[in-house]
This record gives C-alpha cells, sequence and structure tokens, in this order.
C-alpha cells in the first residue's frame, strides 16, 4: 500500500533524483512480500541493518551488498509498507530513512542506529520496549523521529539534545518516567511536537517558548502540580494547539486570540478560570470545556443538576434507562434499548434524549483524519455474526459521557456493553490496533487503561463490566475517557478513543408503587378586607410518596405561566396533611369538559368503569369537535344516526371520511393535517379500551413521527355497538321526560351523575351539577 511522508516524497514504485544524487527506497515487511532487483550499500550499513534486525526480532530479514535496491511491497493491500530509503551520492549508497511502523517488531531499540546517519526513523505502532538509548544523540541528521505506541519507559537522554535537525518528535502512548525534559528547546527547527499519554510529568517547560517553528503543539495527560498557561506568544506558526489535561490553572491569555494561524485549540480537563474575551477571534477555533459532560458553558456554568424534572415523576418511575449506543431501537431480553444513531457527533455535542430521562456529550477532534465536524461517531461491524447489540457502536475522540437524570435515589446496577469492531485478529496490520480508555461512574475512575480486545480476550467478542453505583442527587453520570493512550492510525487515521456498545442501568430494588391521587375541594381566603376565592387540594396522607408528589406539583405549575393555567397561590405542611391553594376556577373544572355529560367513554357510561384509555376517548370526541365544527351534544346529521361518531365510522367505511370537515373552512386548511387527526380521533373512540392508542402514541401520531395503522371498521350491525345502543337508548329516555341535552352523544345512565373514581376507588373530582 503506498503511503506519503511527511518532508519526504515516498514513492515505492519509483527511484528519485535530487541534490546530486539519486534515492532508492527499500520496502520491508512482516508479511509475505515481492522481491526486485536491489542497489549496493556499504558492508558496515549491510552489517548494521542485519544487527538491528536480530535484534527486533525480525528473523526472517537477511541484508547483503544489494539490499539497497530491494523493494518488498505487500500481497495484502491492507498491509502497510515499512520502508527503507537509500541516497546515492558520488556512486555511493547510503541509508537515510528506516519506516518499521506497524509491525509486530519488539525488544529493545538497537544500538546500532548511529552507524547509519539517517534522517527519519518510524518506530510507531509496534511493541518495543526498554529505554530510548543515548545513542541516537549521534543521529544528528535526524529529521523525524516517531516512537509513538510502544512500551518504552525511563527518561528521554539528554543527549537528545543534540538532534538540533528534528522537525517532527512523537511519542505518545509509552510508559516514560520523568518530567518533560527542558532540552526540547534546542530543537530549533521543530514544526510538530506530540507528547499525549507519554507517560511525562509536567511542568511544560518555559523553554517551549523559543520554537518559533512549530505548526503542531500536541501534550495531554501529563501528571503533576498546577502551572500557568505556559508562554507560546512568538509560536506565531502555530495550526493546531493541544494542552489537554496538562494541569493549567488561570486564565487564559490574551494573545491566543490573536494566533491567525491557529485552526484548532483544545484546553479541555484543565483548571482554567475567568471568561472568554468579548473580541472576535480571526480564525474558526473549538474550545472543549473542562467537564464537558456536566458543563454547557466554557466556564462555571451550571451542572446537569439544573436540567428540570419538573413533571416527570408525575407520570414515571425513573428507575432504569437502556441505550443502545450508535444504533437503532433494539428490544433484547425484554427491555428495549433506545438508539442514539440519530444523535450526531461533532467536535461538541450535547444531547437529552427526547422522551426518556437520559442523554449524552461527547468532545473532541479526531486528529489527523481530514475530518474536523467528526460525521465518524458511530464504528459499524462487518461482521454478520454479531448480536444486535454490538452491530454498531458509538465512538468519540476524547470525551463521551452518559448520564441518567431524574432517577430515583437509591442502589443501582450499571452494565456497560463493550465489543471491538473495528480491529482484526488476522496477519494484516489491523491487528495491530490497540484501543485503550478510562472509565468514570459517578465521576470515580473505575477502569484504568481499559482495552476491550484484552478483556475479551479477541476482537469481535462481547464483554459487559458491571458496577454497583450509589444515585444520591438523581443524577448517574458515566464517562468514557481517552488519555492519549493506544494506538490512533489503525485501520485509518484518527481510528482511537472510546467505544461502546450499549448501556444498561437498573435499580434492582424497585417495586412499583400505588398511586394515592388527591382529592379537591373549594375555600374561600379573607382578610385585609380582600376576598379570594382560592380552590384547595390536599394530597393523601396515606400516600408513601406524597412528600415527591407535593414538590413535583409546586414545581410544574411555579414553572407554568398561561392565562389559561390556573394559578398556583401556595401551599401549607402542618403534620401529615400537605395543601396546595389554587385560583378558584369559577366555570368548573377541565374534567367536566372532558369528562362531563356527553364526551364519556362507552365502558364508564354503561356500568361506570373507569380505564386508563378513557381520557384518549373523550380527547377523539373533542377532535372530531374541533374538525367536524359541531357539538357533540347538540348535532345529529340525520335519523340514520344517533351522534356524528356513527356518522363518521360508516364515511370512513366508505372512503369519505374527509367530508366531516367543516364546510366553513373552505380550502384554507392543510387536508393531509386534518385527515390524519381524524383517524387519530377514530382510534381514540373505539369501542374497545385495549384498541385505543395511549395518549403518548397519540401525541406521535398527529405529530407525524408515528405511522397510524391503516385500519377500516369491518362491516358490523351499528345497532348493537356499545357506543351507539347507549345512545339510542338514553335519547328514547331523554326525549320522553323532555330533557336537555336529549341529542347528546354520550350521556351518563337516566337520573345519575357518576363520580369519577380512580381504579382504588378514592374520589378524583367532583363536579358540580
Amino acid at each position: 500500500m503506498r503511503r506519503s511522508r511527511e518532508g519526504y516524497g515516498w514513492d515505492t514504485a519509483r527511484t528519485h533524483r535530487g541534490h546530486g544524487g539519486t534515492t532508492f527506497v527499500l520496502s520491508l515487511g512482516c508479511f509475505e512480500t515481492q522481491f526486485f532487483v536491489a542497489a549496493k550499500l556499504p558492508q558496515s550499513e549491510v552489517d548494521a541493518l542485519n544487527h538491528i534486525a536480530k535484534t527486533i526480532g525480525a528473523t526472517d530479514w537477511n541484508f547483503d551488498a544489494n539490499a539497497c535496491g530491494v523493494m518488498k511491497i505487500p500481497v495484502i493491500e491492507t498491509d502497510p509498507t515499512t520502508n527503507i530509503t537509500c541516497n546515492t551520492v558520488n556512486n555511493t549508497s547510503h541509508i537515510i530513512a528506516i519506516d518499521f511502523a506497524y509491525n509486530y517488531l519488539n525488544g529493545s531499540i538497537p544500538v546500532e542506529w548511529d552507524s547509519i546517519q539517517l534522517k527519519l526513523m518510524d518506530l510507531e505502532a509496534n511493541q518495543f520496549s526498554g529505554t530510548v538509548h543515548a545513542q541516537l544523540g549521534k543521529l544528528v541528521n535526524l529529521e523525524i523521529l516517531r516512537l509513538s505506541s510502544n512500551r518504552l519507559s525511563g527518561n528521554l537522554p539528554m543527549e537528545l539534545a543534540e538532534l538540533k535537525n528534528l522537525r517532527d518528535f512523537r511519542i505518545n502512548d509509552n510508559n516514560f518516567n520523568g518530567s518533560i525534559p527542558d532540552f526540547i528547546q534546542s530543537w530549533m527547527e521543530l514544526k510538530r511536537l506530540e507528547i499525549e499519554g507519554s507517560g511525562l510529568e509536567g511542568p511544560i517547560p518555559s523553554s517551549i517558548s523559543v520554537l518559533k517553528n512549530l505548526a503542531q503543539l500536541r501534550i495531554s495527560d501529563i501528571n503533576g502540580k498546577n502551572q500557568a498557561f505556559p508562554e507560546l506568544a512568538n509560536m506565531t506558526a502555530l495550526r493546531r494547539m493541544i494542552l489537554r489535561s496538562c494541569s493549567i490553572s488561570g486564565e487564559i491569555p490574551q494573545y491566543i486570540w490573536g494566533l491567525n494561524n491557529l485552526r484548532l485549540l483544545d484546553l479541555s480537563f484543565n483548571n482554567l478560570t475567568g471568561d472568554l474575551p468579548n473580541v472576535p477571534a480571526p480564525w474558526e477555533f473549538e474550545i472543549h470545556e473542562s467537564k464537558p459532560e456536566l458543563v454547557p458553558k466554557f466556564f462555571g456554568g451550571k451542572e446537569l443538576g439544573s436540567v428540570s424534572c419538573v413533571g416527570i415523576f408525575l407520570f414515571t418511575d425513573w428507575h432504569s434507562f437502556y441505550i443502545n449506543c450508535g444504533g437503532q431501537n433494539a428490544k433484547v431480553n425484554g427491555s428495549t434499548f433506545e438508539g442514539d444513531a440519530g444523535i450526531s457527533g461533532g467536535t461538541a455535542t450535547y444531547h437529552l434524549y427526547n422522551g426518556a430521562n437520559w442523554g449524552l456529550s461527547s468532545t473532541g477532534d479526531f486528529m489527523d483524519d481530514d475530518d474536523e465536524q467528526n460525521t465518524r461517531y458511530i464504528a459499524v461491524s462487518n461482521s454478520s455474526l454479531m448480536p444486535e447489540l454490538y452491530t454498531n457502536a458509538r465512538v468519540a475522540p476524547v470525551s463521551l459521557a452518559y448520564f441518567g437524570y431524574c432517577l430515583e435515589n437509591g442502589n443501582y446496577l450499571v452494565t456497560l456493553h463493550f465489543a471491538e469492531i473495528l480491529f482484526t485478529d488476522d496477519n494484516t496490520y489491523r491487528s495491530l490496533g490497540r484501543r485503550i480508555f478510562d472509565i468514570y461512574v459517578q465521576d470515580k475512575l473505575v477502569e484504568k487503561d481499559f482495552n476491550i480486545e484484552a478483556e475479551a480476550s479477541r476482537v469481535l467478542k462481547p464483554v459487559s463490566k458491571l458496577y454497583n453505583v450509589t444515585v444520591t442527587n438523581n443524577i448517574l453520570e458515566i464517562r468514557f475517557h481517552w488519555a492519549g493512550k493506544g494506538t490512533t492510525t489503525i485501520p485509518i487515521k484518527g481510528a482511537y478513543g472510546p467505544l461502546v456498545s450499549a448501556i444498561s442501568v437498573v435499580n434492582p430494588n424497585f417495586k412499583p408503587r400505588k398511586k394515592n391521587i388527591a382529592p379537591i375541594v373549594g375555600g374561600a381566603v379573607a382578610g385585609f378586607c380582600i376576598i379570594v376565592l382560592v380552590l384547595v387540594k390536599r394530597l393523601s396522607s396515606k400516600s408513601k410518596q406524597g412528600n415527591r408528589e407535593f414538590l413535583n406539583e409546586i414545581g410544574m405549575i411555579s414553572c407554568l405561566q398561561h392565562p389559561n393555567l390556573v394559578k398556583l397561590y401556595g401551599c401549607c405542611t402542618e403534620e401529615d396533611q400537605l395543601l396546595l391553594v389554587y385560583e378558584y376556577m369559577e366555570n368548573n373544572s377541565l374534567a367536566r369538559a372532558l369528562f362531563g355529560r356527553g364526551n364519556m367513554a362507552p365502558e364508564y357510561a354503561q356500568w361506570g368503569h373507569l380505564t386508563h384509555k378513557a381520557d384518549a376517548y373523550s380527547f377523539g370526541v373533542v377532535a372530531f369537535e374541533i374538525a367536524i365544527g359541531k357539538n357533540n351534544t347538540s348535532y345529529v346529521p340525520n335519523d340514520d344516526y344517533s351522534c356524528f361518531l356513527e356518522w363518521a365510522c360508516h364515511l370512513q367505511q366508505n372512503g369519505k371520511l374527509m367530508e366531516m370537515v367543516d364546510v366553513k373552512l373552505g380550502s384554507e386548511f392543510d387536508a393531509e393535517e386534518v385527515e390524519r387527526m381524524l383517524k387519530v380521533s377514530l382510534l381514540c373512540t373505539n369501542s374497545s379500551p385495549s384498541l385505543r392508542p395511549t395518549m403518548s402514541e397519540v401525541v406521535g401520531m398527529l405529530e407525524g413521527t408515528t405511522k397510524i395503522p391503516d385500519i377500516i371498521p369491518q362491516p358490523v350491525n351499528y345497532s348493537q355497538d356499545i357506543r351507539f345502543k347507549t345512545i339510542r337508548d338514553q335519547r328514547q329516555s331523554m326525549h320522553s321526560q323532555s330533557s336537555v341535552g336529549s341529542q347528546a352523544c354520550y350521556p351518563t345512565s337516566v337520573g345519575t351523575s357518576h363520580s369519577f373514581s380512580s381504579t382504588s376507588g378514592q374520589e378524583l373530582y367532583e363536579v358540580n351539577e
């Protein structure tokens, strides 16, 4: 596979001339290769190559004087080339560049390098261990030194200060000791410096300010004491600046906003203070906040705890959530994992999942992938054997956080599901990838340097991690964080960072509680010659969750101010009595409008049985009234129908439902919306409660996000339909008594005024006639 290397025009299929000489490329690999004619090398360099090959475990590499012209080209396209570049001057060939990146090479870095005057040495993504030898300081012509993603340790030797021609230095993802050396100030030609997850500690030396040619500065995850923002004002050539997790405190210096060439700025996970300046930067920049999963603002914003839970507790006991990360909704073992595939990536994403009690935050930029918008936020498996939850996964460059909010406090079981689906276990370079990240639960580090493949013992194998967690403030946070460890360019550039397949959070001790509904009574308050009529709602003292309901209702009504809504005047608590004082409604209650004579569900009108789908029925009748412009209690189409609902059933059966639309509307309405409303109304007014939709389903169908079932009423004997039979009987009886409202569609039983009851038999509303 052909690769382009910075600073050199590498091309495995050509030789090229420059500076009075000819450059030859020798390509080597640990995989199956093909050989071509070679150029000659001095015996000393041949011996050095053979010693190097033996030291690094490449026993199948044998070199002779003709080695310089040898070129090994991988048979499999995805295998990377490994290049040795030779330069010929005055009929003498010398090796000037060795690229052994992305191989299974191991052992210590050979000392024989010093006998070869190299300009480039790339050992990235191997398994080299031990220390960096002082002899490397003798390679005074070296311009590029890449040692990232190995297992190197110890201190960087002082002798490296002699590499004064160095332009590119990378030591990411290693296990070095000590502080960042001050001698890097000697590398005045340096254009790219990468020290991410290297093991080195801070502080960043102040002498770094002399490196005026730096275009890319990437330092992250260095331990140490807090330090002030380093002096970088002279680095006017900077295009990318990453100083992440560097224990930097204080304010961002003003000169940063004047660096005209800067295109990316990452200062996340530090201890920065102050505000962003109120001046336009001459460049587009990205700044990731110190705790992006909790702080919506860059500095000093409110934490996630400020997310309102008002009203959520009134309808649902949030004791669990299930997420299919990077996928669609999936039902597994009776639980529905909600998919987040529709949530985009980007350098800073903060999203609360609609209709649920969880959200996510994703920050960072995948480096070197030529995609600063991070469109690759979902990983997809090529294997057809993976279970549904593991075929897709969400990935992030730096931080990926999921949080559940408005949870009931208590003990929870958190299960994190993983499968490494981007690497392979074959003999191609895709198998060399290592994904390493940290896991935090409730801001506590539970996994350091977590490796999915190592945990599962192989790639494409699901693995789960379980944690017992206590929730005390209704919030649960799970954060995955990349701390600079692991490979970053396998199988493609920018392939690194956290990857998670699914999350399940459950309260194993949760038991559904019975709901206690509060009675409502009327009252008046007198004082200072002013009399105010009020409505007092008393929560049942028998309720086990009265305090929570009490607080939720105060919060909900207080936040909602609307002329058509009652106002909450105040509250009163004494012993076990909880009272809410509302504005008095002179025209009775919403309950009367929805559940009064005429709009009642047939099962309640006939037998006094109130089902949980009765509200859907009443809503359907009101929706019909809006669409056709007729009142249900006073309109009968003709003698063939008992009410407009029966008329609607006939029209729907004959495909003429739109004939019901109010003629006064003319053509000034959206036919599609009106037809949708009429069909939903028909579903809501089904005579069988079990066939009616829930109100959440009704909302989805009206919004167009849920498909409306295409159910056409079958021809039946409408005279026996419970909805219409009751109406006819009532109309006949009420007509004989000359009662008002004789044409009501759904009246109560003769001479009866049912009180509304919950399933527990407690009074819900008292409707005054």
